[in-house]
């Protein structure tokens, strides 16, 4: 008869596998053991064990064997405010140049412009031929931006203090000399293109001041404001013409009254008025009305048919025929002309108003002559103002057109004057806060990282394993719920 095989008490049932892998089913897997299954610790106890000899292995081995790591930190601002300038040029009109400031635009940030420009390949690869190593050896840097600022941070790794200070100033200079390169061939395009823009500005001129010059040559008209001159003489020709008028009017009132008054015409008074002032007639005159006092003194005394009253009346007939004679030789005119004119000249006390009359005609004569020269002159003027409209108008639209060309291309020559001053339009102005700084200590391997790292690894593999213990009641649990449901 065989013995029977003892059994173990449950608490020292420590076996990995308490049967063959063959009969684990699916179920079994997933849904584990009781919770009071104590047989279950040798196979937790195992994987504690393994995995933990893992993660802290990988950690050990990441602390011994790891080799030192430095890291040199850089940190950059940009100024945020734009920049004006204005030229006022005199006659011409003003030039304004205005650049923005680099964080005007929200769709623009100069920030992750220069972030990306640290990291690009020509910089690095510039940096690592100064520093005379191979690109892979620098590495990429670190760079990370301040929210809500516009400051830069980035960090080099070296094997050394010194090499990681060094890498990071050198990628610092590389950085600033290709943004100095950028610049200048953002300038260069710029005045390339302004050149071309102002050349064609100046060709506009040049066309503009040939046309004038020709019509200038051709119509002998300067400018528009000449032609204003010429329109502004014809208003004051056609002005002085109406006064004129009005006195070549009254002068004529004036004489044509004072003929009325004295009984002849102004020729006739200027032809007494030149035998007035001739002695031998005057002598005549006087001894004919000398001669007419004894007639008139006889006729008192004796009547008219006296003898001595017909001889003193025919030696006053021949003197008067006599004087009528000789006015007509001094005249040389004939003395029918000059009967009536001499018996007023005897008779009548008038030479006053003949000299007024001759004042009046030679007045009226004049300004005859003035309304005749206005007449000439404004005729003249009015036929060469209508030859030059067609001229003027052309000329003064012209002359507005070189006006606005040529306030445009002086704008645009100072403008571009200015804009070589602003070098920092496209690439705003960078400056360096903190210098590459000189590291004191290693960066990597970091201990406490490491070791908290093992410690947050390990607590939550342990958690798991506590999960996977209890999960079979959890499950079912789940699967009663659903069940019911």
């Amino acid at each position: 008869m065989s013995k029977a095989k003892k059994i173990p008490p449950p608490w020292l049932r420590f076996y990995i596998w308490r049967g063959p892998l063959r009969r684990l089913r699916l179920w079994r897997v997933f849904s584990g053991g009781r919770i009071n299954d104590l047989g279950r610790l040798p196979r937790y106890f195992c994987a504690v064990i393994i995995v933990l000899s893992l993660i802290w292995g990988g950690i050990f081995s990441y602390l011994k064997y790891s080799p030192p790591s430095y890291t040199s930190k850089v940190s950059l601002i940009l100024p945020g405010s734009g920049a004006a300038h204005s030229i006022t040029l005199d006659s011409l009109g003003q030039a304004s140049s205005f650049a923005n400031s680099a964080f005007s635009s929200p769709s623009i940030s100069p920030t992750q412009t220069y972030k990306r420009l640290l990291s690009a390949n020509r910089v690095l690869v510039a940096a690592a031929q100064s520093l005379g190593v191979d690109v892979s050896d620098i590495g990429r840097p670190q760079i990370s931006l301040v929210d809500e600022t516009s400051l830069i941070h980035f960090e080099m790794r070296g094997a050394t203090p010194e090499t990681a200070q060094a890498t990071a100033q050198e990628l610092l200079r590389c950085f600033q000399l290709e943004l100095t390169i950028l610049r200048a061939d953002d300038l260069h395009f710029r005045q390339v293109t302004a050149a071309a823009a102002n050349q064609e500005y100046a060709d506009n001129v040049r066309v503009l001041r040939h046309e004038i010059t020709a019509i200038q040559q051709s119509s002998g008209l300067i400018s528009f404001a000449q032609y204003q001159q010429l329109v502004s003489e014809t208003d004051t020709i056609q002005t002085g013409l109406h006064g004129a008028t009005a006195q070549l009017r009254s002068a004529e009132q004036a004489v044509a009254a004072l003929s009325q008054q004295i009984g002849f015409d102004v020729g006739v008074a200027a032809l007494i008025l030149k035998l007035h002032s001739n002695s031998h007639f005057r002598a005549l005159a006087q001894a004919v009305n000398q001669q007419a006092a004894v007639l008139a003194d006889a006729m008192g005394k004796y009547g008219a048919e006296h003898p001595l009253v017909r001889h003193h009346q025919a030696a006053l007939t021949g003197m008067g025929q006599a004087l009528l004679n000789t006015a007509a030789d001094l005249l040389s005119v004939s003395p029918q002309r000059l009967r009536g004119a001499v018996r007023q000249l005897l008779y009548s006390d008038s030479s006053g108003l003949l000299s007024d009359l001759q004042h009046l005609s030679v007045e009226m004569k004049t300004q005859q002559a003035v309304v005749d020269s206005y007449i000439t002159t404004l005729t003249n003027t009015r036929m060469k103002l209508d030859a030059m409209a067609p001229y003027a108008a052309l000329l003064d639209d012209l002359e507005r057109d070189y006006q606005v060309a040529e306030a445009v291309f002086a704008s645009a020559m100072a403008r571009s004057n200015t804009e070589k001053s602003d070098i920092y339009a496209s690439y705003p102005l960078v400056q360096v806060l903190e210098d590459a700084s000189l590291p004191l200590q290693a960066s990597s391997p970091n201990r406490m990282v490491a070791i908290l790292a093992g410690i947050a690894a390990s607590l939550m593999f342990l958690g798991a394993l506590v999960l996977a213990w209890v999960r079979r009641p959890i499950i079912a649990k789940i699967i009663d719920k659903r069940g019911g449901a």
